[in-house]
């Protein structure tokens, strides 16, 4: 229920007063905590990408007064392995479209992507790409702030 959780809260923001989601039982109890809660830059399209930069700002600062992050919240950043050429060639075309999408990923080489992940044996890595603003959040978690928000 996370997008209905969404939706709410973002109508209240706007001034919407009688707000009213039907829930088929407890909050949460479907398919909310199946989510993955990945929250991820490099999308498709401008449109996409500028939601998911939107709900990385917004996961960000859903922090109580201790600055503690009220939905589990973690900047992690991705790493895009390529050890194919063709994997090669999609993920340069990748780290194209973010400069276009105006998105935060850099192209990496196997040197730098040792520097990052020292644990990760690069010998067969042609090159990679990197999003440093890519984070995670607990799905169950987003919900509930977000209907408390609301």
């Amino acid at each position: 229920r996370r997008q209905e959780a969404g939706i709410a809260s973002e109508l209240v923001k706007k001034g919407v007063k009688d707000v009213v989601v039907l829930e088929q039982n407890t909050l949460t109890s479907g398919t909310t905590w199946h989510a993955a809660g990945l929250l991820a830059s490099l999308k498709g399209s401008k449109p996409v990408a500028a939601m998911s930069r939107y709900s990385q700002l917004q996961f960000r600062d859903f922090n109580n007064e201790a600055g503690q992050s009220q939905v589990g919240y973690y900047k992690t950043s991705s790493l895009g392995l390529a050890r194919s050429d063709a994997m090669l060639q999609q993920l340069q075309a990748m780290a194209l479209s973010a400069q276009w999408l105006g998105i935060d990923a850099r192209w990496v080489t196997p040197e730098e992507i040792k520097a990052l992940h020292p644990f990760l044996d690069v010998s067969v890595i042609k090159g990679g790409i990197w999003t440093p603003e890519d984070g995670i959040v607990n799905p169950g978690d987003v919900a509930q702030w977000m209907f408390k928000r609301a």
